[in-house]
């Protein structure tokens, strides 16, 4: 069973050389009464509930990549001094990288930023690149929040009878059962998202599309979790120093 929660952004503090950039931890909520499609939820204790009614919608899974469980990664040194793991048996480099929880944060643009353009912004570990939107209210020297995270996968609406801290299990096309928790403030009918089990994948120094990054991350087997080594292909439009989602291995 895969265990999933409403998309809230961990508290960091990230800084730039200039100001400090103050993070936001609001799960992403919504009001509208949007008819949901899906399987039917069960409770807890895996009664059916509320006959055929549907409380789930799938969004998709556009933009998150999927990651495989390998091997621990044998190290060696590039001609320009990066690190190296050695070509995978297709012959697609590889890379060992960095990653981080799905978070939040607010920049301030510099004041001859131009629509479209990426900022780059010193975080925890190390900079982070972003690229922003042409919005006509992303003006030089406006406030921004940045978002890194993958998109939402499922949509829910609190069906009667459940509260803040219920949880509600469905399952997916695949047949992996899915459990989510109802996050604080929510009430029947009210609607929250709920994004893939995934970290933010930093592309390294020297990568490039379509070339492969390795890095750890806590897998859930039957045994429970353990910290495993992970690998994802980086996607296409991805530079240097961003961040993409990849779904860790259920």
């Amino acid at each position: 069973m895969v265990i999933l929660a409403a998309f809230i952004s961990p508290c960091t503090e990230v800084k730039t050389s200039t100001e400090h950039l103050d993070i936001n931890c609001d799960a992403h909520r919504y009001s509208d009464e949007t008819e949901l499609i899906a399987d039917e939820f069960t409770e807890t204790t895996n009664e059916p509930l509320l006959g055929t009614r549907s409380y789930i919608r799938h969004l998709g899974s556009e933009g998150t990549v999927d990651a495989e469980v390998v091997a621990a990664p044998r190290r060696t040194r590039g001609s320009f001094g990066e690190d190296i793991l050695g070509d995978a048996a297709d012959g697609r480099r590889q890379f060992e990288t960095m990653t981080m929880a799905p978070c939040e944060f607010e920049i301030t643009l510099p004041k001859n930023h131009v629509p479209g353009q990426r900022v780059r912004v010193e975080g925890p570990q190390g900079f982070i690149s972003a690229r922003m939107p042409t919005n006509p209210d992303v003006l030089p020297g406006s406030r921004q929040r940045v978002r890194l995270a993958p998109r939402p996968e499922f949509r829910v609406e609190v069906p009667p009878g459940f509260s803040p801290g219920s949880e509600l299990k469905f399952a997916r096309e695949d047949g992996i059962e899915i459990s989510v928790i109802v996050p604080q403030n929510s009430t029947p009918g009210s609607v929250f998202d709920v994004s893939p089990p995934a970290l933010m994948v930093q592309v390294p120094k020297f990568a490039m599309p379509g070339d492969l990054v390795v890095f750890s991350a806590e897998v859930n087997f039957v045994s429970g979790k353990v910290t495993s080594w992970c690998r994802a292909q980086v996607p296409p439009g991805c530079h240097q120093e961003e961040y993409f989602p990849a779904r860790i291995p259920e």
